[in-house]
């Protein structure tokens, strides 16, 4: 597990009260991405949430200098880049805005969560209550803010053990102006209670942070049955797929393996391959229904381009490697799956990079129906050729046969004219 990563915000400051701001996005924005917006204005109009975002948090206080301090997130689909979103206050106000992108992290809203508001009408030390995640410790990323007004005041401290602080004033000036302070913090942690930003000056306050969650680790999903993955090494690596239907799988041993787009196709019977070298060579398979396979020995595989595609049954791979490599998939319907052995994981697959496994996955399957196909003509050539082979011994045979003919009859002349 890693940590979600941030930098510096982009800020955008509107230094004239009005009822529409337009946050500015980063430069850079990749799908998947997410942006959090942290917004204060000077006063207490109701603010409008942003159409596709998440309102986190929206807290304001005071009655004659007041201030709104509102939290929005959204899972980026990127097309955000360089863009602007209207923040819209409910009359016209001064405000100032703090936006971070967030990569490696959860990526669903379900992993963000609102902190505990800080506030107060007056003082210069603007401390944010304490976040908890709910989902427990973990490499999480705390992220603080402070919203503050009355005037454009500086900053002049950030929570202790926080990076990045930063702030932005609106730029309205005294007893008009607003502004927003912010900094994160990576920790392995269920909980942080940020301390205090302070103020170059006395202001009314509001004070929050959210914590964001990691993105999280390899999963197994599959249907109703029972499911086991124990040892060091029995792992079905990135985008591997072992394809069947109900019944009972087993992986043992160390290399039991199936190598890259290699096809194994099964309907009913029973099917043994077994020896030191129990394998389907380049452009081989092995056709069968539904039953009972098994492949054992010191080296029980299918070679590359095989595959293992069988329906309900009994099937195990069992040897000194167990294994499916790299672009093989365990894909399988309601029954019981083990793997066993040195090294149990399986790894996580992005978007992205489910995209690229099924288009090479169509790749591969093009390249083994014409791999078969060359394997088939070159079966039909090496016939006609042995046929040839055949043709020429044939001839050599008879051949030699006249040719003796031909030198018992001269034996027979010569002893004649003798």
């Amino acid at each position: 597990m890693a940590f979600p990563a941030t930098a510096a915000p982009t800020a955008t400051a509107f230094s004239s009260a009005n009822t529409t701001h337009n946050v500015a996005m980063p430069a850079v924005v990749d799908s998947g991405d997410l942006l959090v917006i942290g917004f204060t204005a000077n006063g207490n109009a109701a603010v409008t949430n942003p159409s596709g975002w998440t309102l986190l948090a929206d807290n304001t206080i005071g009655a004659t200098a007041p201030v709104r301090l509102t939290i929005h997130a959204k899972v980026a689909d990127g097309t955000e880049d360089g863009t602007a979103v209207n923040v819209a206050t409910g009359a016209a106000e001064e405000a100032v805005a703090h936006v971070f992108r967030v990569t490696g992290w959860f990526g669903a809203i379900a992993g963000v969560e609102a902190g505990v508001l800080g506030s107060a009408t007056f003082g210069t030390s603007w401390d944010p209550g304490n976040i908890t995640a709910s989902w427990g410790a973990a490499d999480n990323l705390f992220i603080a803010m402070a919203g503050a007004t009355d005037d454009d005041v500086a900053f002049t401290g950030y929570p202790t053990n926080y990076t990045g602080g930063s702030f932005t004033v609106s730029g309205a000036g005294f007893n008009s102006g607003c502004e927003i302070g912010s900094a994160w913090r990576q920790l392995n942690a269920a909980s942080d209670d940020p301390s205090a930003f302070t103020g170059a000056s006395t202001e009314t306050w509001l004070a929050q942070g959210i914590v964001i969650r990691p993105a999280a680790g390899a999963s197994v999903t599959a249907e109703s049955g029972s499911y086991s993955v124990t040892g060091n090494a029995a792992n079905t690596l990135v985008a591997h797929r072992l394809i069947a239907d109900a019944g009972a799988y087993a992986l043992t041993g160390q290399d039991a393996a199936t190598l890259i787009g290699y096809h194994l196709d099964a309907q009913t019977g029973s099917y043994t391959l077994t020896g030191s070298d129990a394998g389907l060579l380049l452009g081989d398979t092995l056709t069968a229904e539904a039953g009972a396979y098994s492949l054992t020995g010191v080296a029980a595989q299918t070679t590359v381009g095989k595959r293992v595609n069988a329906e309900a049954g009994n099937y195990s791979l069992t040897g000194t490697a167990v294994a499916t490599l790299w672009n093989h998939r365990l894909t399988a319907s309601p029954g019981a799956y083990v793997l066993t052995g040195s090294d149990v994981s399986f790894q996580i697959l992005t978007a992205a990079q489910q995209c690229f496994e099924d288009t090479l996955s169509l790749m591969r399957d093009t390249a083994v129906a014409v791999s078969s196909a060359m394997s088939d003509a070159a079966v039909e050539t090496t016939s006609v050729m042995r046929d040839v082979l055949e043709t020429e011994s044939l001839m050599r045979d008879r051949a030699v046969e006249t040719t003796s003919k031909m030198s018992d009859a001269a034996v027979e002349t010569e002893s004649k004219l003798c």
